[in-house]
């Protein structure tokens, strides 16, 4: 063995120890944080728009519901129409640790893996009071039904609107030693020509009318323009 090679293969052995090593849990961001109870931080109410008690409460496959729950600590799902009768679903799902075995999943692959044909995605920016928010739009259908729909994901402080920014933060992360959490905002709105329009006019008014700390929990730290 020559001893480029030797010096080569110690180097790699370090370089794996200290990954071993600083990827190690020793400060999950969760448990340092107080405790946020989607439920309550969501209103039922606000600006024009109220949850729809109305609707009947669609039940997932066991075996969909079960990977949901091993997946997010907490989930939201809702229904909420305006004062014209505008549906709009809303859904947040939370999971208070995100490392290579618990990533929240990413609707471009959850919506065909339902059935649905991804049609078109985009990634786009919604300004709300000064904050530049950056999603993703994706368009699906399954059969007569097509679905609009608009997201982010925050991982730890962070955004991102793709897997591969969600797995590279995740390492930056580990690389600190932190194992933080991630969470996954959607809405979404069915056979509706304005659906984007009204999408965003939903989330400027929600975000406009929560306290600070909880669109910091939805958001993460991003900085005002």
């Amino acid at each position: 063995m020559t001893m480029l090679k030797s010096t080569l293969i110690f180097l790699a052995l370090l370089l794996a120890l200290y990954l071993g090593y600083a990827l190690k849990p020793n400060y999950v961001t969760s448990q340092q944080n107080e405790a946020v109870d989607l439920e309550q931080i969501i209103p039922l109410e606000f600006a024009d728009w109220k949850v729809d008690n109305t609707l009947p409460i669609i039940l997932g496959n066991p075996e969909q519901e079960e990977l949901l729950g091993a997946l997010y600590s907490q989930l939201l799902s809702r229904t909420y129409v305006d004062s014209k009768g505008n549906r709009l679903m809303l859904s947040i799902a939370y999971g208070d640790v995100q490392n290579k075995s618990y990533q929240v999943h990413f609707p471009e692959v959850c919506y065909p893996a339902q059935g649905f044909e991804l049609l078109a995605q985009r990634e786009k920016e919604i300004n709300v009071s000064g904050v530049r928010i950056p999603v993703k739009e994706i368009d699906t259908k399954q059969g007569k039904r097509n679905e609009f729909v608009t997201y982010w994901v925050r991982v730890g402080d962070d955004l991102v609107i793709s897997r591969f920014d969600q797995k590279i933060k995740t390492i930056m992360y580990g690389l600190e030693g932190r194992v933080v959490d991630g969470l996954l905002f959607r809405v979404s709105t069915i056979n509706y020509d304005e659906s984007y329009v009204m999408q965003y006019n939903f989330i400027r008014s929600l975000l406009e009318n929560l306290p600070e700390k909880s669109r910091e929990f939805l958001l993460g730290k991003i900085e005002h323009e």
